[in-house]
C-alpha cells in the first residue's frame, strides 16, 4: 500500500529571511573576513589602497541585512584605526584615502536603523571626531582638490544616518564642533545635495534634542544661517529643511521670546509664508503659531509691520489650496487674540469677513471647525461693554447651525461669556436665534458637557433679567430645561443646577406660571428635586415655585 502524501502546508513554506535573521553562507563570511584582514594589516599606501577597493566593491549593494552584518563583523573599528592612522599623516597625498574610506562607512551604515545606532553607541565617541577632522582637512587643504566634494558628502550623509536615531541626536547636540562644521558645510560652496544633508541633520538634531534648542539658537552664526538660506538659496529642499528647523526651535518656550523679539526673523518668516512649497509655507505659519503660545509675544506680532503678519495669515486662509495650510494660519489667529490685541484683529479690515467665510465656507471641515473656534475666541476675550459686542453675537449664533461637538463648545462659551455682563442681556435676547441656538446646544446628544453647562449657564444669566423672561418661556426653553433637568449622571450635576434654576426665575412672573404648569415633566422634576434636595437652602423655592405654578392650573 502507498503511504498517502499529506497536504501541503504553504504557511510552513520557507520565506525570505528578515532582516534581522539573515546569515552569510561561510564563503561570504570568509571574504568579509579576509576584507576586514587586509583593512586591519594595511601598512603602505598601496595596501590600503587595494583594501579600500576590495571593500569598496564588496560593500556596494542595496541590502540593508548584507550591511548589518558587515557593521556588526569589527569593520566599522578598523576603518576607524585606518583613518585615525591616515589623518595624522596630515599629508596632502593621502587625500584619497580619507575619501576611500569614508566612501566605505557610508556604504555599510546603509544598514538597519537600529544597528547603526548601537554601533554609534559602540564606536561613536572615537568615529565622531575622525569624521571632523576629516571635514576640516578638507577646509584647511591648501588647493581644492579632487576628493573633497565626494569626502564631504559622504561625512555628511554618514552624519544624517546617525542624527536619525533620537538617542544619537542627544549626543551629536553636545559636540559644538559638530554644529560648528555642519554650518560651515551649509555656508559654504559646496554641492546642493552636501548642503542638503547637513541642514536634514541640523534638522533632525534640532527635533529630537528638545532640551538643548535653546542652547542651538544661541550657538554662533546659527540663526543667521538658516535666515541666509531661506531668503536667498535657490534649492526648495534646502529652505524647507532651514523652516523646519526654526520650526522646531520655535516650539522651546526659553527660544519663543528670543525669536519674536528678532524682527529680522519676523521677516524671513513672512517671506517664505509665500514660498512655492507647501511644506515651507506649513513650517513658516507653524512657527507664528508656536510663537504665539506666549501671549507676552502677541502684541508685536500684531504690530509687526503694521499688521503684516494678521494680513499675511489673512491672506493665507483665502487663497492658499492647501487646507492644511489654512487651517494652521485660522489657529495663529486665534493664538495671537488676548485681552490686548482683541480689538486690534476684529477691527482689521477684511480679517472677520476672511474668517466668517472660512467658517461656513471652505471645503474643508477642519478649516471651518479652526475659523469658528478662532472667532468664538476673539467673542470670548472682547470686553462686553464695548460696542459692536451684538454683531459677534449674531455670527455665533449662525455658525451655532451647522457645527461640530467642539465648535458648539466654544459658541456656548463665547455666548455664556456675553451673557454674564447683565448689560448685555436684554440686548440679548432680541437677537434672532439666540434662544434657538442655546437651547439645541443645550440638549443636542453629541453636545459635550461643557458645552451644555455653558449653554445652560447662558439661559441662566438670560433668565436673571426681569424684561427677558416672558420671551424665554417658550417650548423650545421649557422643553430643554426639563430634559437636563431630569438627567441623572453625575457628570450632567452643573447643567442640572442651571435648568432648574432657568425654571426658577421664569416662574417668578405670575405671567408665566400658566403656561409652565402645562409645560409636559416640569411639575414633577420639580418635586423631584424637591423631594432630594435634603438640607439644601434652594429646597424652599422649588417648593414655592411648585405650589405657585399648580396654582396657575
Amino acid at each position: 500500500m502507498t503511504e498517502k502524501m499529506a497536504p501541503v502546508d504553504h504557511r510552513s513554506m520557507q520565506k525570505r529571511p528578515r532582516a534581522e535573521s539573515m546569515k552569510l553562507g561561510s564563503d561570504q563570511l570568509r571574504h568579509l573576513s579576509s576584507i576586514i584582514t587586509d583593512m586591519n594589516q594595511a601598512v603602505t599606501k598601496e595596501q590600503r589602497m587595494i583594501a579600500i577597493q576590495n571593500a569598496k566593491r564588496a560593500f556596494n549593494h542595496d541590502v540593508p541585512e548584507l550591511h548589518n552584518v558587515e557593521v556588526e563583523s569589527g569593520l566599522i573599528h578598523a576603518l576607524c584605526v585606518q583613518l585615525g592612522y591616515v589623518l595624522n599623516k596630515q599629508s596632502g597625498k593621502h587625500f584619497s584615502d580619507i575619501e576611500g574610506l569614508c566612501s566605505i562607512l557610508q556604504l555599510v551604515y546603509c544598514c538597519k536603523d537600529s544597528v547603526r545606532e548601537s554601533s554609534f553607541h559602540d564606536i561613536g565617541k572615537e568615529l565622531l571626531p575622525l569624521l571632523l577632522r576629516s571635514l576640516e582637512s578638507c577646509n584647511h587643504a591648501a588647493e581644492e582638490n579632487e576628493w573633497c566634494d565626494s569626502l564631504v558628502l559622504n561625512i555628511s550623509k554618514i552624519l544624517r544616518a546617525f542624527s536619525r536615531a533620537h538617542s544619537v541626536s542627544l549626543i551629536m547636540v553636545q559636540s559644538r564642533d559638530l554644529l560648528k562644521s555642519l554650518l560651515t558645510l551649509i555656508n559654504g560652496e559646496r554641492s546642493t545635495q552636501t548642503k542638503i544633508e547637513a541642514l536634514s541633520t541640523m534638522k533632525n538634531i534640532t527635533f529630537y534634542a528638545e532640551e538643548y534648542r535653546s542652547m542651538i539658537l544661541d550657538h554662533s552664526g546659527f540663526l543667521d544661517c538658516l535666515l541666509h538660506v531661506c531668503l536667498y538659496d535657490s534649492d526648495g529642499e534646502c529652505r524647507e529643511c532651514a523652516s523646519a528647523m526654526l520650526r522646531n526651535i520655535a516650539f522651546d518656550n526659553d527660544a519663543k521670546i528670543k525669536m519674536a523679539q528678532n524682527g529680522k526673523l519676523l521677516n524671513v518668516v513672512l517671506k517664505i509664508s509665500s514660498d512655492p512649497s507647501s511644506k515651507t509655507k506649513r513650517n513658516a505659519v507653524s512657527i507664528i503659531a508656536s510663537l504665539t503660545m506666549l501671549n507676552e509675544n502677541n502684541f508685536s506680532f500684531v504690530n509687526h509691520s503694521e499688521g503684516a503678519i494678521v494680513d499675511m495669515l489673512s491672506g493665507l486662509i483665502r487663497i492658499d489650496d492647501d487646507s492644511a495650510i489654512r487651517k494652521r494660519a485660522a489657529r495663529a489667529l486665534r493664538c495671537l487674540c488676548d485681552d490686548e490685541t482683541v480689538e486690534f484683529l476684529i477691527n482689521r479690515i477684511g480679517l472677520m469677513i476672511t474668517l466668517t467665510n472660512a467658517a461656513t465656507n471652505d471645503s474643508c471641515q477642519d478649516v471651518r471647525a479652526e475659523a469658528v473656534k478662532t472667532l468664538a475666541t476673539y467673542s470670548i476675550k472682547q470686553p462686553a461693554c464695548l460696542g459692536g459686542s451684538m454683531k459677534l453675537v449674531d455670527l455665533m449664533v449662525d455658525l451655532s447651525k451647522n457645527t461640530n461637538p467642539s465648535c458648539a463648545q466654544i459658541i456656548a462659551e463665547a455666548l455664556m461669556k456675553k451673557a454674564a455682563f447683565p448689560a448685555n442681556r436684554t440686548l440679548m435676547i432680541e437677537r434672532d436665534g439666540l434662544i434657538e441656538a442655546l437651547t439645541r446646544i443645550s440638549y443636542a446628544n453629541t453636545s459635550t458637557v461643557a458645552a451644555r453647562e455653558f449653554s445652560c449657564c447662558a439661559l441662566n444669566d438670560l433668565s436673571c433679567e426681569a424684561k427677558n423672561r416672558q420671551k424665554m418661556t417658550c417650548t423650545s426653553v421649557l422643553t430643554s430645561m426639563v430634559k437636563i433637568a431630569s438627567f441623572n449622571d453625575d457628570a450632567s450635576l452643573i447643567a442640572q443646577e442651571y435648568a432648574v434654576k432657568v425654571i426658577l426665575n421664569l416662574s417668578a412672573e405670575a405671567n408665566n406660571r400658566k403656561r409652565m404648569a402645562s409645560q409636559k415633566g416640569l411639575l414633577s422634576v420639580l418635586v423631584q428635586r424637591a423631594a432630594s434636595s435634603n438640607g439644601n437652602p434652594a429646597k424652599d423655592d422649588v417648593k414655592q415655585a411648585v405650589i405657585n405654578l399648580v396654582s396657575a392650573l
